[in-house]
C-alpha cells in the first residue's frame, strides 16, 4: 500500500528513505559488483524534441557508481566503450533542453535513442525540523518519469550541475521535461536523508522538511590499511526483509560518515577487490552521543564458473550469488562468455544461480560449498534450460469443460493470470519459477463457486487435468489492518458518490449510471509502482477480460488528482487498462468522500449501490459472483 499523493499543499514532511525494499536474500542486489574486464560497447543518438540531432550534448554513463563522460557528435551520435555486462544509467544534457536518459541492463553491444524534451523546472525550499530554511542541502539522486535515473551525487564530479539549496533554502531542479514527475532524495550534512516518492512539475514552490539525524562515523580497512571508495550501505530490518535506506562511499583514507534518525541498523560494506564481511548491527539512540563503527573487508577466496544454455551456448548477464544462510555476501553477473567470478570471505556457503526470465537450472540452482583452506575453486558449468509450457484442461466434476476458467498462480511474484479457452484448455509459459520445486496454481469457474488448486513441476512436460469442485466463498467482513484504509464505517451503507474531472476509455460515469450493476471501484495512482499496486492492476485487467460479456458487472478506476491528464493517459497505456478511468475532481473529492489515504484501494458495491466490501485481497472474483447472485 502506498500513501496517496498530497503535494497540492505548500508544505509536507518527507520520511526517511525506506521506499525501496531489498530482501535479506538479495542484500547486495543494488550494490552489484562489476569485477570482470568489461568488453561491451553502447552506442546511441541524442535528438531534440523535433527529432533533429542534438550536437555537442554532454553524456554520462554510470555503472557501479563509476562515471564515464562523452559528447555527442555533429549528428548527435555517441559511443561508450568498455561497458560491463550489467545495469547502466545514461544521462544526456544540452543547454536549453530538458535532461534525457536511459536506464537499463546491458548484456551485449547495443544502441539506444535518447530524446530531449522542452525544459521546465521545479522550485523547492528545504527546511529543517523547526521550519527554518536550510542552506547546503543537495539532491543526491532522482528518477524522472519512472524512466531513467540521474545519480546527481556521482555526476557532479564530472561536470554535471550541482543541485544545492542557497542561504534561503531555495533549490531549483531545472532542465526537467515539461510533463515530468520525479522521485528524488535530498541529503544534508546534519540531517537524515529524505525521500520524495512522487512529485509532479508544479509552478508553486514546494517545501521539503528534513528530519533530525544522528551522526555515525567509521573507517573501512583491509589488512590494517584504509580502503578508498568502499561502499557502505545502511539497512533496517522489516517483516519483508532488509530495507536499504542510504549508502555512502569511503574517502581516500577509508573514512565514511552518514546521518541517520535514531534506530537499529545494519551496516554492510563492499569493495570489488575484497570479500564482504557479515553485516554489522548498530544502535543509534542518543543525539548527543558520538557513534562510530569500523568495518573490515576480508581477504578474498575466489570461486569461478560458467553458465551455459542449450548446445553449450554462453549465457551472459545471469546473476550468481554466494550466500550464507539468508544473507548474500557476494553477487555478480556472468560475462559475454558466460564466465563468472565470486570473491567470498567465508569457507562455507552456497553458490546460487538466479536464472533470467524464461529459464531455470537443469539440475539445481544452489551448490553447497566448503572451501576449507583453499583460496580458489572452480565449479563445473551450470546449464540453464528454457521453462517448459504448462498446458492442460479445466473441467467440472462431470467432465464438462470449464469454459473461460480463470487461472492464477499462488506462489509466483508477481502473480500470473490466464484464462482458459471455451473448451477449458490452457497453455502457460512462465517467465520465472519460485524457489520451491512446484508452481502452484488455482483454477476457478468464472460464474459458479467451483475451483481447484493444483501443482506443476516446471521440469516436467506432462499435461495437467484439473477437476473443479464446489467451495464456500469467503464473504466475511475483514477488519482493517495498517497500513490499509479503514472503510468499515461505509460497509452496508450507500456508497459515496465519485466525481472526476476527466475520463478515459469511455464516457463520464456516476453511480447512478451504473445502477443495477456490481461495481468494482478502484482508487489508484500510476506513480505507485509498488508490487501491491502493479499486482492489483494486473488482477483487475484479468477479471475485466474474464467478465467482459457480463452486463451486470462494471469495473471503474479513479486516479489520484495530483496528476495531469497527459500523465494519466501514459499510465493507462503503460498498464494497458481496458476499463473506464477518471481523474479525481480536484481537490481529491472522491478520495476524501471514501476516506482513501493509501492506494491502491478497491471497493465492491452491490446492484443497489450499497458498499459491501473493501478488503478484497485474494477473493475479488468470489465477491463479485456472490453479489451478482444477490440481485
Amino acid at each position: 500500500m502506498a500513501p496517496r499523493s498530497s503535494v497540492r499543499g505548500t508544505r509536507f514532511s518527507v520520511p526517511l528513505v525506506r521506499s525501496t525494499r531489498f530482501s535479506v536474500l538479495f542484500l547486495w542486489v543494488f550494490l552489484l559488483a562489476i569485477t570482470n574486464v568489461p568488453a561491451l560497447e553502447l552506442r546511441g543518438r541524442v535528438v531534440d524534441p523535433d527529432q533533429h540531432p542534438a550536437p555537442e550534448a554532454a553524456l554520462w554513463l554510470v555503472q557501479d557508481r563509476v562515471v564515464s563522460a562523452a559528447k555527442a557528435g555533429a549528428d548527435g551520435t555517441f559511443r561508450f566503450e568498455d561497458v560491463a555486462v550489467g545495469p547502466v544509467e545514461v544521462v544526456a544534457r544540452k543547454q536549453g533542453l530538458a535532461l534525457g536518459g536511459y536506464t537499463g541492463f546491458v548484456v551485449d553491444d547495443g544502441e539506444i535513442l535518447v530524446q530531449l524534451a522542452r525544459p521546465a523546472e521545479l522550485p523547492l525550499r528545504i527546511l529543517g525540523p523547526d521550519y527554518a530554511p536550510l542552506a547546503g542541502a543537495r539532491i543526491r539522486r532522482m528518477m524522472i518519469n519512472n524512466l531513467f535515473h540521474v545519480s546527481v551525487e556521482d555526476l557532479v564530479e564530472t561536470g554535471f550541475p550541482q543541485l544545492r539549496s542557497d542561504d534561503d533554502g531555495n533549490l531549483v531542479i531545472a532542465e526537467l521535461p515539461e510533463d515530468a514527475y520525479l522521485r528524488f532524495t535530498v541529503t544534508h550534512l546534519d540531517y537524515a536523508d529524505a525521500n520524495v516518492p512522487y512529485l509532479p512539475i508544479l509552478k508553486s514552490r514546494q517545501d521539503i522538511v528534513l528530519s533530525p539525524g544522528i551522526e555515525l562515523r567509521g573507517r573501512v580497512t583491509a589488512s590494517g590499511k584504509g580502503v578508498a571508495r568502499a561502499r557502505v550501505a545502511v539497512f533496517v530490518q522489516s517483516d519483508k526483509g532488509d530495507v536499504g535506506i542510504t549508502e555512502t562511499i569511503s574517502d581516500a583514507e577509508g573514512f565514511y560518515r552518514v546521518c541517520l534518525p535514531d534506530g537499529e541498523y545494519r551496516l554492510a560494506v563492499r569493495h570489488p577487490d575484497y570479500a564482504t564481511p557479515p553485516p554489522q548491527p548498530v544502535l543509534l539512540a542518543d543525539p548527543r552521543k558520538a557513534y562510530s563503527a569500523d568495518l573490515t573487508l576480508l581477504p578474498p577466496r575466489i570461486i569461478e564458473g560458467r553458465i551455459i544454455g542449450e548446445e553449450d551456448v554462453s549465457m551472459p548477464g545471469v546473476r550468481v550469488a554466494y550466500r550464507v544462510g539468508n544473507i548474500v555476501y557476494e553477487e555478480t553477473l556472468t560475462q559475454p562468455d558466460g564466465a563468472f567470478q565470486l570473491k567470498v570471505g567465508t569457507q562455507k556457503g552456497m553458490v546460487q544461480v538466479l536464472p533470467p526470465p524464461g529459464f531455470l537450472s537443469e539440475d539445481t540452482a544452489t551448490i553447497t560449498f566448503d572451501l576449507e583452506d583453499k583460496e580458489y575453486a572452480r565449479i563445473s558449468p551450470i546449464r540453464l534450460i528454457p521453462l517448459p509450457e504448462i498446458h492442460g484442461r479445466v473441467s467440472e466434476a462431470d467432465g464438462t469443460p470449464a469454459a473461460r476458467a480463470l487461472l492464477s498462480s499462488l506462489n509466483l511474484a508477481p502473480p500470473f493470470w490466464a484464462i482458459a479457452d471455451e473448451e477449458g484448455r490452457f497453455a502457460i509459459r512462465l517467465a520465472a519459477v519460485p524457489g520451491t520445486a512446484d508452481v502452484l496454481f488455482r483454477a476457478e469457474h468464472r460464474l459458479r463457486f467451483l475451483r481447484a488448486d493444483f501443482a506443476f513441476d516446471p521440469r516436467k512436460k506432462e499435461a495437467v487435468e484439473v477437476k473443479l469442485t464446489s467451495f464456500d466463498p469467503d464473504l466475511a467482513e475483514r477488519p482493517a489492518e495498517p497500513p490499509h484504509n479503514n472503510l468499515s464505517h461505509l460497509v452496508g451503507k450507500k456508497a459515496p458518490e465519485f466525481r472526476c474531472d476527466a475520463w478515459f476509455n469511455g464516457v463520464p460515469l456516476t453511480l447512478t449510471d451504473l445502477a443495477g450493476k456490481v461495481i468494482v471501484l478502484t482508487f489508484w495512482g500510476g506513480f505507485d509502482d509498488s508490487p501491491t499496486a502493479i499486482n492489483r492492476l494486473a488482477e483487475l485487467c484479468a477479471l475485466h477480460d474474464l467478465l467482459r460479456d457480463i452486463e451486470d458487472v462494471a469495473f471503474v478506476a479513479v486516479h489520484d488528482a495530483s496528476s495531469e491528464p497527459a500523465q494519466v493517459e501514459q499510465y493507462i497505456e503503460r498498464f494497458r487498462l481496458p476499463f473506464p478511468v477518471g481523474i479525481d475532481a480536484d481537490p481529491f473529492v472522491s478520495f476524501v468522500n471514501y476516506g482513501v489515504n493509501f492506494i491502491p484501494q478497491t471497493v465492491v458495491i452491490d446492484k443497489k449501490g450499497v458498499l459491501r466490501y473493501y478488503r478484497v485481497e485474494g477473493r475479488l472474483l468470489e465477491l463479485i459472483k456472490a453479489l451478482r447472485r444477490r440481485g
